[in-house]
C-alpha cells in the first residue's frame, strides 16, 4: 500500500477541511492481522477497540494473535490491563508489536509494515502527556492570546508531523489522518475554550467576540470518512455539547428535564449533520452516556427517537442491552428496600417513611464529591425542616463504622442517618446498580421510584422537582 505515489497524497493532505477527504471505506472488508508478545504479563487479556468495533482475546504463552475484518484506515485503542495505547490500523496491513506487561504502553515496539506510524504515534502520545499543563495555561488566556497560542500550537504539531513524513516512509492513508487529527485537535480546542476558560479561571458567563466561531464554516464536520479520526470524533461530541448547551441556556423547562441535556443534543444532531453514519455515531454516543449517567430518567423518550432515526442494528441491540439493566428501576417501579441502622442501632427500611417522599443519599465519608454535596443537602434539610411530606436519608457504604460514627457526631449530621451492612456488597449498591458515589434516590409516598439517579442537591433540577412536589 506505500508504493502510491506519496506527492499526490500529501497534496491532498494539506487542503481545506472543506475539502471532501480521500480516506475512505473500503467497498469490502479487508483482512488485518494485529500480534503481539507480552514479555512478563501479569494479564491475560488483550483489547483492541474503536467506536465501532472491539477485538478481544487471551493470551497463550505471552503471544495473541487478532485476525480483524477491517473497511477504513483509522485510530485504535490496544487495552492491557489499566495501559493503553492509540495505534493506527489499515485494512490489508498487519501489525506486529512486542512489550514488557509491567510498563506496556512506555515499552511497547512494533514491527512489520505500520511500525514506524505506530513508533511515531508512541512517541507522540508520550510528548502529549507532557504538554498537557502547558494546555491548561492556555485556556486560561484571554480570548486573543488563546486564539493565538492555539494557532501556534497548530502549526508546530504540523511542522514536526511534516517532518516526520519528509524522512519516514509513513503509509499516505496515515499522512491524510495525521493532518486530521492535528486540524480537529485545535478545532476541538477552540469550541471548548468557553467551557474550560470559565473552569480554570473560577468564573460564569464569559462573553466572546462576534467572530469567534467563525471559524465553525471554515470546517468540514459532516463526513463519515474522517470518523477514523480520533480527534474528528471528539470535535463531533464536544460541538454537539456546546451546542446544546447553548440551546439549553435559553430553554428553561428542557434544561429542568432529567433528558433535557440529551434531548437538546438529538435536536440539534437532526437539524445538523446529514450524513447517516455520523447522525448514527452521535444519537448512539449521546444515548450511551445519558444511560451512564441517567440510568433509566427520560430513557424511553430517548430510545424511541434513536431507535426511530439510526439505521445501525449493532447500535440499536447494545443500547437497548444498557437499557435493560435499568428498565426495573423506572418511574413508578416498586422501589427496592433496605433495612439498616442507625447511629444508635435502630433499623429503618423504606415501610418506615411511607406516606412521605424520601430523598436518599448514598455516600461515604472518604468520599470528596459525597462530602461537597453536604452543605448543599442540609440547604434542602433546612427549607423542608418543617414539612411532613419529605425525609432526609443519608445511607452511608463506609467499611470503617467509626470513621462513619465520628463524622456524624462530630458535624451534627441531620435526617436519618444510616450506614449500609456491607459496604459495596450492599444491598443498596446491588438493587439500584451503584456504581459510583454519591448517588441520589427520590422515592414516592407509596414506595415508588421516582428516580434511581435523582438530582444532586447541587442542582437546580432537585429543587425544581422537590417544590413542585412538596410546595404546592
Amino acid at each position: 500500500m506505500k508504493n502510491i505515489c506519496y506527492l499526490l497524497f500529501f497534496i491532498l493532505a494539506q487542503t481545506s477541511c472543506t475539502e471532501k477527504n480521500p480516506i475512505s471505506r473500503s467497498s469490502e472488508p479487508k483482512a488485518t492481522t494485529i500480534q503481539g508478545t507480552i514479555n512478563r504479563a501479569p494479564n491475560p487479556n488483550i483489547i483492541i477497540t474503536d467506536d465501532n468495533n472491539r477485538f478481544e482475546t487471551q493470551l497463550s504463552n505471552g503471544q495473541f494473535v487478532i485476525n480483524a475484518n477491517l473497511t477504513q484506515p483509522s485510530l485504535y485503542t490496544i487495552n492491557y490491563g489499566r495501559d493503553k495505547i492509540v495505534v493506527f490500523l489499515n485494512p490489508g496491513d498487519s501489525l506486529k508489536f512486542t512489550a514488557n506487561g509491567q510498563r506496556f504502553s512506555k515499552t511497547i515496539s512494533f514491527e512489520g509494515p505500520l511500525a514506524e506510524e505506530n513508533n511515531f504515534l508512541k512517541e507522540k502520545a508520550l510528548l502529549d502527556r507532557q504538554r498537557y499543563s502547558d494546555k491548561v495555561k492556555d485556556f486560561k488566556l484571554n480570548e486573543e492570546e488563546f486564539i493565538n497560542a492555539m494557532n501556534y500550537a497548530r502549526t508546530q504539531n504540523q511542522s514536526t508531523f511534516d517532518k516526520s513524513a519528509k524522512v519516514k516512509n509513513f503509509d499516505p492513508a496515515f499522512v491524510l489522518l495525521m493532518n486530521n487529527e492535528i486540524a480537529y485537535e485545535w478545532a476541538t480546542d477552540r469550541v471548548n475554550y468557553k467551557l474550560y476558560h470559565e473552569f480554570y479561571n473560577k468564573i460564569k458567563n464569559l462573553e466572546l467576540s462576534n467572530g469567534y466561531y467563525d471559524f465553525l464554516n471554515e470546517l468540514n464536520y459532516d463526513d463519515s470518512n474522517l470518523m477514523g479520526s480520533v480527534q474528528y470524533k471528539s470535535f463531533l461530541t464536544n460541538f454537539t455539547g456546546m451546542s446544546a448547551k447553548k440551546a439549553l441556556e435559553t430553554n428553561e423547562e428542557l434544561s429542568l428535564k432529567d433528558n433535557g441535556d440529551a434531548l437538546a443534543k438529538f435536536t440539534f444532531i437532526k437539524n445538523t449533520f446529514k450524513d447517516p453514519q455520523i447522525v448514527d455515531y452521535l444519537l448512539y454516543s449521546t444515548l450511551k452516556q445519558h444511560i451512564r449517567y441517567e440510568g433509566a430518567n427520560g430513557t424511553k423518550e430517548l430510545l424511541d427517537i434513536h431507535n426511530k432515526t439510526s439505521k445501525n442494528k449493532n447500535n440499536k441491540a447494545d443500547i437497548q442491552n444498557d437499557y435493560a439493566v435499568w428498565e426495573n428501576l423506572e418511574e413508578g417501579q416498586s422501589a427496592p428496600t433496605f433495612n439498616y441502622a442507625d447511629i444508635n442501632g435502630k433499623l429503618y427500611g423504606l415501610e418506615n417513611f411511607k406516606g412521605k417522599y424520601v430523598y436518599i443519599d448514598v455516600w461515604a465519608t472518604w468520599c470528596g464529591p459525597c462530602r461537597k454535596e453536604i452543605p448543599h443537602l442540609e440547604e434542602l434539610q433546612e427549607k423542608y425542616k418543617n414539612s411532613d411530606k419529605i425525609v432526609f436519608t443519608s445511607v452511608s457504604i463506609d467499611q470503617d463504622d467509626n470513621a462513619w460514627r465520628k463524622m456524624v457526631s462530630e458535624k451534627q449530621m441531620k435526617g436519618v442517618q444510616l450506614l449500609a451492612d456491607a459496604a459495596w456488597q450492599s444491598s443498596i449498591v446491588r438493587d439500584y446498580k451503584i456504581s459510583g458515589i454519591p448517588r441520589f434516590l427520590l422515592i414516592d409516598p407509596e414506595g415508588n421510584i421516582l428516580s434511581a439517579k435523582a438530582p444532586r442537591p447541587s442542582s437546580d433540577r432537585i429543587k425544581t422537582k422537590l417544590a413542585q412536589l412538596i410546595d404546592p
